[in-house]
């Protein structure tokens, strides 16, 4: 290939692609801590499966008599291969992975809208992805979700293109590496199925269901050896199933929101098909369960992750659109600049789900704390307590047990200061308050022994 003549053709795609790849490289090497907590669990298991080259089957640590571990295999293997190919530790290699599958991620972005959108409309669409918050968030972390994006914009790819069997191949391989991710590309796959039969199209409609039961039957041993543990563990047996945390303007961000809105005027002279029009239902259906539902403690709006792909097409259709209709080329370079304001005023930065103070408090708990002793804290930091080797309440993979939901209640009626019922339910060795005051007729049995910044530390005889 001719890279100049390359570049020349497709400059301002290939600058869009740079310069996001830029941007994720500086926040995965300026932030000092992870972004969500999931990365000690990952390192934990990979660690593990380093050292006795298989993976654990039980985690102890949850109090009281631990809890059955299960998680698709594939996201610490590459954890673990990664590790051992680059001769470093897994806290290092999962920046590389990180950075890697979000590189695949907008890669197959970009190939999967060339049905839709021609070159200036792609590097547009890869502006509005580059900069909405949940992508700016869940790439600077290796987490399943993360791996499972990037094998999810390879599956739609690999469709536009009527690659059904090696769609069915990822499919497999999506199974392996993350439950939410498998069970919503089936759905989509499934929803697109019954658009292509109600619209005669026999090809997509064969081609789904390859891809669906060829991608099944490759990860169905693992699912079939573990099916009671998925059971107990699925959002439809389990009323634990993840913190509501996001609004759809804070997971989704203002300028994508507003201009995929703003394309509904021009979807007639569109070259939008049933596979984006799947795209995007599925997720939505998922994601209005968290208009009707009454817990706080909600999975649906985690589908939001996966309407940036197809709301990002519309973006950028709509706002070149936009840009033809106002002619005149003041009035573009206007369009341009609120762009850009957008862009900028909402620009979500990732932080750190951590501190330098929580690593001084675990500092001194690994220094003062027996380990396997119970440790009382928020469900974030839970984490990196069980990763430290400490007893947690609550934290990675809670919801294998059926009082899930009642913990996180006690541990949130507690560090809000209405009830002390988690003491007597648990009975720690020490307390951890991050970023709050302990209400001291909760503490009385507990003395203050360490104190960095906003954090303090509790702890018994």
């Amino acid at each position: 290939m001719n890279f100049k003549k390359f570049f020349a053709k497709n400059k301002l795609l290939v600058l869009a692609f740079v310069f996001a790849l830029a941007l994720q490289v500086f926040f995965l090497l300026t932030l000092p801590y992870p972004v969500v907590p999931d990365i000690f669990e990952r390192v934990r298991v990979t660690e593990y499966l380093l050292e006795n080259g298989s993976f654990p089957s039980f985690d102890p640590l949850i109090a009281p008599n631990g809890i059955y571990y299960l998680y698709p295999p594939l996201v610490d293997l590459f954890l673990a291969l990664g590790s051992i190919v680059f001769f470093s530790s897994p806290i290092i290699v999962w920046k590389i992975l990180s950075f890697v599958f979000f590189a695949v991620f907008l890669f197959f972005c970009i190939k999967f809208s060339e049905k839709y959108l021609v070159k200036n409309q792609q590097a547009l669409m890869v502006f509005f992805l580059a900069f909405a918050p949940v992508i700016l968030r869940r790439f600077v972390s290796y987490v399943a979700e993360t791996v499972g994006l990037g094998f999810f914009a390879i599956l739609f790819f690999l469709i536009s293109k009527k690659k059904f069997w090696f769609a069915g191949l990822v499919l497999g391989v999506i199974g392996l590496i993350h439950f939410r991710t498998f069970f919503t590309t089936i759905s989509i796959l499934g929803f697109f199925a019954l658009f292509s039969i109600a619209r005669k199209n026999k090809e997509d409609f064969f081609g789904s269901l390859k891809t669906i039961f060829f991608g099944i039957v490759l990860c169905s041993p693992f699912y079939l050896v573990n099916f009671s543990k998925i059971i107990a563990i699925s959002p439809f047996t389990n009323p634990f199933v993840g913190d509501n945390i996001f609004t759809a303007l804070g997971f989704l961000g203002v300028p994508l929101l507003l201009f995929a809105l703003l394309s509904i005027p021009f979807l007639k002279k569109s070259k939008f098909d049933s596979l984006l029009v799947s795209l995007i239902v599925v997720p939505l259906l998922f994601l209005s369960g968290v208009l009707f539902s009454d817990k706080p403690f909600v999975f649906a709006y985690r589908e939001g992750v996966f309407l940036v792909l197809p709301l990002a097409i519309l973006a950028a259709f709509s706002f070149s659109k936009i840009w033809l209709l106002l002619k005149k080329h003041y009035l573009q370079t206007i369009a341009i600049i609120i762009l850009f304001v957008l862009f900028s005023f909402f620009f979500v930065t990732p932080k750190s789900g951590f501190s330098s103070d929580d690593e001084k408090v675990i500092n001194y708990l690994n220094a003062n704390v027996p380990k396997g002793e119970l440790v009382l804290s928020d469900y974030i930091f839970d984490y990196w307590l069980e990763y430290s080797g400490f007893s947690i309440v609550a934290g990675p993979f809670i919801e294998r047990r059926p009082d899930a939901e009642q913990r996180l209640f006690l541990l949130n009626d507690f560090f809000e200061g209405k009830n002390s019922m988690v003491l007597q339910e648990f009975s720690p060795k020490c307390i951890v308050f991050r970023n709050r005051e302990p209400k001291k007729d909760f503490t009385a049995d507990f003395e203050e022994v360490f104190v960095s910044g906003k954090n303090s530390v509790y702890c018994r005889e």
